[in-house]
């Protein structure tokens, strides 16, 4: 029913605005009139063809199809779960003795980790015997703001390169684009289809021969966006079906490459400060100021343009990059930068890249001037002049692929090449086997290798690989024979066993490894060229968070300290994967939670005794990358049992009572004879009863003995 005014058979004809959004025209195309406390559209102001049967009480009016509201859908996925922030820290270490040509050393790397709101401040160092005493490593305060996907970094950092230059080691501050704090942003340009449906239709969207996206659409113009196609080029075929069952399809070509921006999208990374020398080596060698500026920025979805400055007292960079993603050809690159100062000098470099369904190809070329000098240029050291680079893959049939790669690099003490044929084919259970050709010349001596290599799974943790290495320059050929059995986020045992022969030599290397809840420790042992070495480590953290703590495995992520009542031997789970069970106090650690991604933690719910109570089994957390969180899972001890109230002159309580424990405010009825349960007692302590009789009420007191058991029946207890 839609209501609707007219002066006469003739018009003009007037329609609520409530009925013309019902209809799926957008109200905001129309222009509207107030008139009886209501909104109206007026029919002939568009000068619409309609036919009104005042008897019949119908109406049919036509409207463009562009003013009608359509569809529009994204399949990008909606991050809703707020960051979770928490107190706490963390203690990371890895202890190691080695022992190799009779000498023996012990060292260890560790790591201080502190984390709140404000940020994340983090010191790693290495400490050793026989004279090397303890260097500092890295320290570091951190902030990701995943509001402006941002992260601000004071104390030691590694620039960033861009796509031409060095990443160096630099003690100051950097400022820089951090999309690893949204990490379900879409940054790089997506497929995008829409159009035209006149009646209410389906819309089937195909990628290769798999439907991505199926959806009824409304009549009008419909858009699907941020359609996952896979890196390269390719089509995506649209295939809309109306209510009569007639079909149209369309093809729309796309093109993906994960190093393009989106339109209007920056990225950026600005760094200055001392540039740190001799890392891992002395603790605090810090010496020439230097400044990085990286920018990229999408101008549109087909074109990306980065620029680059770099600055120090005797020497300046500048230079920048435009990439396009070219129709038939792929991705096209050109980048340039020129230097002065220590050195007057320039680089240049293409790149070209095209990746297909079933083949893929890859190119560049750089070429640096003799006198080109970046940051991370010093005096007497090695430079490269240029770098010529060609790499193909082709799937031939259904399991075989074909890989070629060719390489040539010129620097300051030569020329040296390289040259490389693979052939790769999936034979029964996931096995496979693959073969190498390469070539290496130039200044070099020339040498020629071949080989051959099977995989072969042999269970669901355990794999097997044998190899065979022929070299031109080698008497006989390396054979090596290794099977393994790999960890598991749980408790786990791990070995490894190598042997074979390599370089006209034996070699034999064995490994143990044992996974826990609060470490990882191994053995090895081997005889390589002649030589016996033993080792043996052990491996993990201490997690802290809101006050609780616990030994842990190796913290290099965020984590999750869960907290399931005081019950034991829970299991917990992390994104449906079983990552350990609670310890005797209900506490479970979760390391490797990915930072600023939703992750759900889970417990089996058939592990809670009966005596436990709990909504739901599972809670969807996010953290911030390497912090942690206490995620308290909502269970509860109520510890339960089934009593006798009886009233002060002898008589039982009367059914139809109720009783409350404390202040709780759940009722408990009591039955005949006086019997009541009760739900929610506590242990070690007096639980009062407030017991309600009508208009009167008493109370009654019970203590539960040491070896109660939840459930039990207790005796008679008076209520005064």
């Amino acid at each position: 029913m839609a209501a609707v005014r007219f002066l006469g058979p003739a018009g003009p004809l007037y329609i609520a605005e409530t009925d013309v959004a019902q209809w799926g025209i957008t109200p905001g195309q129309l222009a509207l009139q107030d008139f009886s406390g209501a909104r109206w559209f007026c029919a002939e102001s568009l000068s619409l063809p309609y036919k009104l049967d005042a008897a019949a009480l119908t109406l049919a009016l036509d409207f463009p199809l562009e003013m009608l509201g359509g569809t529009n859908a994204s399949l990008s996925v909606e991050d809703s779960v707020p960051v979770s922030y928490a107190p706490g820290g963390f203690l990371n270490y890895d202890l190691r003795w080695d022992r190799s040509a009779g000498l023996s050393t012990l060292g260890a790397n560790w790591e201080l980790g502190a984390f709140s709101r404000l940020g994340l401040f983090t010191s790693s160092f290495f400490s050793g015997d026989n004279g090397r005493s303890t260097i500092r490593l890295d320290t570091t305060f951190r902030r990701d703001d995943p509001r402006s996907v941002t992260s601000t970094v004071v104390g030691d950092t590694i620039t960033r390169s861009g796509s031409y230059g060095a990443s160096m080691r630099i003690g100051g501050l950097q400022y820089q684009r951090n999309f690893g704090t949204t990490p379900l942003l879409i940054t790089y340009p997506t497929a995008d289809v829409s159009g035209t449906a006149a009646v209410p239709s389906t819309v089937d969207v195909y990628i290769g021969n798999a439907k991505a996206y199926s959806a009824p659409v409304k009549p009008g113009a419909f858009s699907v966006s941020n359609l996952p196609v896979p890196v390269g080029a390719g089509n995506v075929r649209v295939v809309v079906r109306d209510v009569f069952g007639q079909e149209s399809t369309a093809i729309v070509p796309y093109v993906r490459y994960d190093s393009m921006l989106r339109q209007g999208l920056h990225d950026f990374s600005y760094e200055v400060g001392l540039l740190r020398h001799d890392y891992a080596i002395q603790s605090n060698v810090y010496r020439d100021w230097a400044a990085v500026a990286t920018h990229r920025y999408g101008v549109t979805d087909r074109l990306t343009i980065e620029g680059r400055a770099e600055g120090m007292a005797d020497r300046a960079n500048l230079g920048g990059v435009v990439q396009a993603t070219v129709p038939v050809l792929g991705l096209v690159g050109v980048a340039a930068a020129a230097s002065s100062g220590l050195g007057s000098g320039a680089l240049a470099k293409l790149f070209f890249q095209r990746t297909e369904r079933n083949w893929s190809l890859g190119a560049a070329a750089e070429q640096r001037s003799p006198d080109y000098v970046d940051i991370a240029y010093e005096p007497g050291q090695i430079r490269t002049l240029s770098v010529r680079q060609f790499s193909g893959s082709m799937r031939v049939g259904e399991r075989q692929w074909l890989n070629a790669l060719w390489l040539r690099s010129t620097d300051t003490t030569g020329e040296f090449n390289s040259a490389s044929l693979g052939w790769t084919i999936s034979l029964w259970r996931s096995s496979t086997l693959s073969a190498n050709v390469s070539k290496f010349w130039g200044t070099q001596t020339a040498n020629k290798v071949f080989s051959l290599t099977l995989a072969l799974p042999l269970g669901d943790r355990d794999f097997a690989t044998a190899s065979v290495e022929r070299r031109s320059d080698a008497a006989k050929p390396d054979v090596l024979l290794e099977v393994s059995r790999n960890l598991l986020e749980t408790d786990s045992f791990g070995y490894r066993v190598l042997a074979g022969e390599q370089t006209e030599a034996r070699r034999v290397e064995l490994g143990a490894f044992l996974q826990t809840g609060f470490g990882q420790f191994g053995v090895e042992a081997s005889e390589s060229f002649g030589t016996q070495a033993t080792r043996a480590f052990v491996r993990g953290g201490v997690a802290a968070a809101s006050g609780e703590w616990r030994l842990s495995r190796y913290l290099d992520q965020g984590f999750a300290i869960v907290k399931v009542a005081d019950f034991p031997d829970v299991r917990v789970y992390s994104n449906g994967q079983p990552v350990g069970a609670t310890d005797n106090q209900g506490v479970a650690v979760i390391p490797r939670l990915s930072g600023f991604l939703p992750s759900a933690i889970s417990f089996q719910a058939e592990d809670i005794p009966l005596e436990g109570s709990f909504g739901a089994s599972s809670k969807s957390v996010k953290i911030a990358s390497r912090m942690g969180v206490l995620v308290d899972m909502g269970v509860a001890r109520r510890l339960s049992a089934t009593l006798t109230l009886m009233e002060a002159s002898g008589q039982p309580v009367p059914a139809g009572a109720t009783v409350r424990i404390g202040e709780a405010q759940e009722d408990f009825p009591v039955a005949r004879r006086g019997r009541v349960y009760v739900s929610g007692l506590a242990r070690g302590k007096p639980n009062a009863l407030q017991v309600t009789i009508g208009e009167r009420s008493c109370r009654a007191s019970v203590e539960l003995p040491a070896d109660f058991a939840s459930g039990a029946t207790l005796g008679n207890f008076t209520c005064q």
